[in-house]
């Protein structure tokens, strides 16, 4: 299943910008990979639920980690 980036973004609890911006410039998502998916026909970028879910899961522990 896939999200848009604006699911991605409200998933990750971050602004949309912010998701892509990153993802352009380093393919990273604050340290976690994040595979995009192009559609060029319809210029929508998708991302894997999955992915999306993994990478929030990450960072929620992170947190934890830290004492946030």
């Amino acid at each position: 299943m896939f999200v848009t980036t604006r699911q991605a973004a409200l998933l990750l609890q971050v602004n949309e910008g912010e998701l892509i911006f990153e993802l352009e410039r380093t393919g990273l998502f604050k340290g976690c990979q994040l595979n995009m998916f192009d559609n060029r026909k319809g210029r929508t970028r998708k991302f894997s639920y999955e992915d999306v879910m993994a990478v929030k899961r990450k960072l929620h522990s992170d947190k934890e980690v830290k004492g946030h």
